[in-house]
């Protein structure tokens, strides 16, 4: 019956119900940051089976109810589409089951995972996802999780999760898309070109460990500083969490039972007069109870975190507890208030009664705000790692990213056969038509197709008519470059030519694109296009795509007009001028299958200071903008301002 029922969907939509039940597993792991360990070895002391940063409710949620409903349903998409490896994606279900009857004394298992293990199997899951999970990145079934994990785990986490996923499917795309570079250039001479290119990018290491160095040092002080100047003691050997807890419990011990005896005094001293008790026991909970924890004053704090005091950081953590706990105590006295006055208005009510009720429900409000302070002081350990987390991200993503530059620098530059290109295997592509214009460009009155014009322009023969075409194609980046929305434009209704003219010397290029050409060009240069052709994405970690300095392309695919703009008079792919070696940013645009070779220096000097030219081949197609002044600093010195700044 149920392979039936699965057998109704389509292999695509299954694949992706499998991926999001995948997904759902991941939480509890991205919940207590133990999905990102590879990053951080703190994340591995804080994996804790409690479901520690979520709320009680979410809590319920993944220990209950995910794994009994959800495990059979993967479990059964993987033994419907065949795919036995899936399997590794809803092992976490089992480790939920397995440690949740483990916690009760009843072991499902013969053996005890443990933590390292448990640890092994989210990244399994995680990375069976990263390998297999490409149509997932792109689907509303993403977009749907990424609610989930919103709604449950808040916004921090939501962005973790989001750059870790874009760093390790980065990753793992440098890997696949240049094993055939590394094939062709033999395991042998890539040994030896990656030793040089060691040799060419260790001098950066004088800013990456001074850096790493530095983010370490602000992380660790920041925390020591809300040990020192908040209610959070050293009370245990099992990290922040639990000293917040312990803090807390020593904080306020003996609060709950100082309010049940106040209430207990007022109800022998109010005999039968409900009016007075309540009136009584509200005064009560305002004396006993703390407006603020003493102590806790914002202050001025000698201490710098590098150049930052440390009072920057730590009087907002001050005043948000300071800010909790008074909230909570008015929350807690209109609460019992409210309580008891609804309970007097019962014909049976008496103080007794009321007594109890107030008991009940002043250990309830004691319990919120002690659950308030920890919140809070969480809050701000929390925001803490986060930053540090993601800086570790990103100094991660640029090392790499510096170092297969250098290398792809040195290998291309040693060999004659290696090209730059995004060619796939041995697609053949047909070639359009290239046709400069100059300062002026018309679409002619009888051409009947339809325009998308980038807003930046506005042409003359048509009112502007707001569109947004191709919406999740390139989004980013068009919003970047201010084309997001566009014009449209149908000339079928022959009502006159369309009139574009630039100013300076600035001059348009059209490329007539044929179905099933593709064309990566620059968003910056965008002026229009046929409402035929298709945008799309492409991200590209080839060592070939790193000279040329972006891993993020924009591709345009036929058929259609293309038109872009230049600064200056363009040099075309039929000019034989076009066959000189130029700068990578001169290159407007360019087909997909066109391969360049690559000229440059290669000594430290010209590496760290010195960028590469680029040369197409015979026949290939490209548009090269006019030579203009740019910053002298174009080798990986660029990369030296991305390591200073996670300081």
């Amino acid at each position: 019956m149920p392979e039936r029922l699965l057998a109704r969907f389509s292999t695509e939509k299954l694949d992706q119900a499998y991926f999001l039940i995948l997904l759902l597993g991941l939480i509890p792991a991205i919940a207590n940051y133990s999905l990102f360990g590879f990053i951080q070895n703190t994340a591995l002391v804080l994996l804790r089976e409690d479901g520690s940063g979520i709320t009680a409710l979410a809590n319920g949620i993944l220990t209950y109810i995910f794994p009994l409903i959800l495990l059979p349903l993967g479990a059964l998409i993987c033994m419907t589409r065949q795919r036995y490896w899936g399997l590794l994606g809803i092992l976490p279900f089992i480790y939920k089951i397995a440690t949740l009857y483990e916690l009760t004394g009843n072991p499902i298992l013969p053996f005890n995972i443990g933590t390292l293990g448990g640890f092994l199997i989210y990244q399994g899951a995680f990375w069976y996802f990263i390998i297999k999970g490409k149509k997932m990145l792109s689907s509303n079934l993403f977009l749907i999780y990424l609610g989930i994990l919103f709604f449950l785990l808040g916004l921090q986490k939501l962005i973790i999760f989001l750059g870790y996923v874009l760093v390790a499917r980065l990753f793992f795309l440098a890997i696949t898309q240049n094993l055939s570079i590394f094939k062709e250039i033999g395991w042998n001479q890539t040994i030896r070109l990656l030793f040089k290119t060691f040799l060419y990018w260790s001098p950066l290491l004088i800013f990456i460990i001074p850096s790493e160095k530095a983010s370490s040092r602000i992380y660790h002080q920041a925390v020591e500083n809300i040990y020192r100047h908040t209610f959070v003691d050293s009370l245990t050997n099992e990290g922040f969490e639990a000293d917040v807890d312990s803090s807390v419990n020593l904080l306020f011990a003996g609060l709950e039972q100082q309010v049940l005896d106040s209430i207990e005094l007022q109800r022998k001293n109010a005999g039968e007069d409900m009016d007075a008790f309540i009136k009584n026991v509200d005064q009560a909970y305002v004396n006993t109870v703390p407006d603020k924890i003493p102590g806790m004053d914002p202050q001025t704090c000698d201490d710098l975190l590098m150049f930052v005091p440390c009072s920057t950081v730590i009087n907002p953590t001050k005043r948000s507890i300071q800010r909790t706990v008074k909230n909570k105590k008015a929350q807690g006295r209109n609460n019992l208030e409210r309580s008891l006055n609804k309970r007097k208005k019962n014909a049976e009510a008496n103080v007794d009664q009321l007594a109890e009720l107030a008991k009940a429900e002043a250990s309830k409000q004691i319990s919120f705000l002690k659950q308030g302070a920890r919140t809070s002081a969480m809050l701000s350990f929390r925001s803490i790692y986060f930053v540090n987390l993601l800086l570790d991200i990103s100094l991660l993503f640029i090392i790499l990213k510096s170092f297969f530059y250098v290398f792809a620098r040195v290998a291309f530059s040693e060999r004659e056969n290696l090209f730059v290109t995004l060619k796939e295997g041995q697609e053949i592509m047909p070639k359009g038509k290239l046709r400069a214009t100059g300062n002026h460009y018309t679409i002619e009155a009888g051409d009947k197709a339809s325009y998308y014009i980038s807003r930046t322009f506005e042409p003359s023969g048509r009112p502007p008519r707001f569109t947004i075409p191709q919406w999740r194609a390139a989004a980013l980046a068009r919003l970047r470059a201010r084309c997001f929305a566009m014009n449209k434009v149908d000339m079928s209704k022959g009502e006159g030519t369309v009139d574009f003219r630039s100013m300076g010397g600035a001059e348009f290029v059209e490329w007539d694109i044929q179905e099933g050409e593709e064309v990566i060009f620059k968003l910056k240069n965008f002026v229009a296009m046929s409402a035929t052709v298709q945008l799309k994405r492409k991200i590209s970690l080839r060592l070939t795509s790193l000279l040329v300095g972006r891993i993020f392309f924009t591709v345009a695919r036929g058929p259609g007009k293309l038109i872009l703009m230049t600064d200056g008079k363009p040099i075309t792919g039929e000019n034989p001028k076009s066959a000189s070696s130029v700068a990578t940013n001169r290159v407007v645009a360019w087909q997909k299958n066109a391969l360049f070779s690559v000229e440059s220096e290669l000594n430290l000097v010209d590496v760290f200071l010195s960028g590469i030219h680029l040369k197409k081949q015979e026949d290939d197609l490209l548009i090269i903008d006019a030579d203009m002044k740019g910053g002298s600093q174009t080798g990986i010195v660029t990369f030296i301002k991305a390591f200073i700044l996670p300081i």
